[in-house]
């Protein structure tokens, strides 16, 4: 490099001849590498051109800019750009002149969204989508979207909220509100419900409510609107468990079922309503009007009549209530009938061995 303005004379073999003082200045070129890593439209690649640089004679570099390669963006990610960062979530930056060998990373992102469904009919609440990023690197590694799971729980009337899950059945991973969950597409998170409530038994009642000697018919109602009711049965016991034998089946329904049951002995009965999740409900009842006339040993009896078919050979009949009724004592029967201080209005036919003791009053008059 010539500084001065005088004539410089070059000879064919390269000599040079200056009519005055000159200074001459070397300088210098050399080669810098760009590598950049990205997708060209079917695979994930590399390219490395290449570009002359310069130096000075005191060491100031002046650079150049490699040929940038033409960048296709993987479906479903919109480009973020150059990094020299090889992390998808580094600081982007354009590809200029360099005067050293240099690296670049090309990455993309996307929206992810996540949605919540209530996943029942009737259920209400779910909380609103939320959205995210989610990152792919130079080498098609995907950085998921972070999210975490709204607090809002939604609500259905006769069940308990459980938690999340990525399959409406809730076969997929469970997820709780408040907790965290990454995602690479869109997903939605479906609230997974447990009946937890028991059926509602309504009030129970009889007929008759008078005194009688014939049997009671009790009636049953309960309704269960959360997973609906599915048995139910009658007991004397009131320790029955989902488990116990004696349910008796009917087609699910969360409207109000009407069950009804015979009773023929004074006690307490019990009515119990189970639902599809085996939550069991129960109600007492006392039934207390149903008269008895005729008692042999523990057991009672609505009827002369009836007792006179039980009773064994030698036993006794003690009358506890007044009766009105024919009666006849087979041939084969033998026993004892105590009046109890009762009266018995209708006639008695002895066809068997009838010994009557005790105060009381036998009206021998036919009802035919």
């Amino acid at each position: 490099s010539n500084t001065a303005n005088a004539s410089i004379t070059v000879a064919a073999n390269g000599n040079a001849s200056i009519s005055a003082n000159q200074t001459y200045y070397a300088s210098y070129t050399y080669t810098v590498t760009a590598t950049y890593y990205y997708y060209n439209g079917s695979s994930y690649t590399s390219s490395k051109p290449t570009a002359t640089a310069y130096m000075n004679y005191i060491g100031t570099k002046i650079g150049a800019k490699p040929t940038t390669p033409t960048v296709s963006n993987p479906s479903g990610w919109t480009a973020r750009g150059w990094s020299t960062s090889s992390s998808a979530t580094g600081t982007t930056t354009t590809p200029g002149t360099i005067t050293a060998d240099a690296t670049y990373y090309y990455s993309w992102s996307k929206i992810v969204t996540l949605s919540y469904s209530a996943n029942a009919t009737g259920a209400t609440g779910a909380p609103a989508a939320q959205n995210s990023t989610a990152y792919l690197n130079y080498a098609g590694a995907v950085t998921n979207a972070k999210f975490t799971i709204s607090s809002t729980k939604p609500s259905k009337t006769g069940y308990t909220f459980q938690n999340w899950n990525l399959n409406a059945n809730g076969t997929s991973t469970s997820y709780s509100p408040g907790g965290s969950i990454e995602l690479s597409t869109n997903a939605t998170l479906y609230a997974i419900w447990k009946d937890t409530t028991p059926p509602v038994i309504g009030t129970l009642s009889f007929t008759p409510t008078g005194w009688t000697n014939q049997n009671v018919t009790l009636t049953g109602k309960a309704t269960d609107l959360g997973s609906g009711i599915s048995y139910y049965q009658f007991s004397t016991n009131g320790n029955l468990t989902a488990s116990s034998s004696g349910w008796i089946s009917i087609t699910n329904t969360t409207n109000e079922i009407t069950q009804t049951y015979t009773v023929v002995n004074n006690g307490t009965y019990y009515f119990y309503a189970k639902d599809a999740a085996g939550n069991i409900n129960k109600k007492a009842i006392v039934i207390s009007n149903i008269r008895y006339v005729a008692q042999i040993g523990t057991i009672k009896y609505r009827t002369l009549r009836e007792a006179i078919a039980a009773v064994k050979t030698d036993e006794t009949i003690l009358m506890i209530g007044d009766t009105t009724e024919n009666n006849t004592v087979p041939e084969d029967k033998k026993f004892t009938l105590d009046l109890g201080e009762q009266t018995i209005t209708g006639g008695i036919v002895n066809n068997g061995e009838l010994i009557i003791t005790g105060n009381g009053t036998i009206y021998m008059e036919s009802l035919e």
